[in-house]
């Protein structure tokens, strides 16, 4: 037998059971050609790619994984998912409790009224009180007080319009919150 034949065909034997137990693969690069390996490069180890068997059949298939863009998107649209979820089980809450505290309209509309008297009172003593601060440090800037009276003044004043603005925003939010609230009470009681 020949010498020189033997010893390729010896090694080409012993090498067969691991070339047959090892995986190869197949992924696309940028440029859509298709590539065969043992590995794959790590340039393309995020992309989809198939796990092939020595017989040249898939026998896995590994998406590609998403890219930071996509993995935000996911994240956010999960993030809306979630606020949407709070907000049904809020506004269901909501609904049950119109419904139970309410009867009729006239019951929801004589509460508001209740309401938005108390705080049109709490905004006129507001209102009262920025007044008289706005007095007194005109008082005071006419008279011989120190600068650090004035500054003290100034700053009281301030917190006091902070005030008047807050309850004005809370005035406004309740009138509106008032007309969904009735609108929604009839939606809910003329489904019954």
């Amino acid at each position: 037998m020949n010498h020189y034949l033997t010893c390729p065909l010896a090694l080409l034997v012993l090498c067969l059971p691991f070339t047959a137990a090892s995986q190869l693969y197949r992924w696309t690069d940028e440029a859509g050609k298709t590539h065969y390996g043992d590995r794959i490069p790590p340039e393309y180890a995020r992309g989809e790619r198939a796990v092939l068997n020595p017989n040249g059949d898939v026998v896995d298939r590994r998406p590609a994984e998403p890219s930071p863009a996509q993995l935000a998107t996911l994240q956010a649209e999960r993030d809306q998912a979630r606020r949407d979820e709070i907000e049904r089980a809020r506004r269901a809450a909501h609904d049950r409790s119109l419904t139970a505290t309410y009867t009729t309209l006239e019951q929801l509309d004589a509460a508001y009224r209740d309401r938005l008297d108390l705080l049109d009172a709490r905004l006129s003593l507001a209102r009262q009180a920025l007044n008289k601060a706005d007095v007194q440090l005109a008082r005071t800037r006419q008279g011989e007080a120190g600068e650090g009276d004035i500054e003290v003044l100034e700053a009281s004043r301030a917190q006091q319009a902070e005030v008047v603005d807050r309850l004005a925003q809370r005035r406004d939010d309740l009138a509106a919150r008032h007309q969904t609230d009735r609108q929604r009470y009839r939606t809910l009681t003329e489904a019954r």
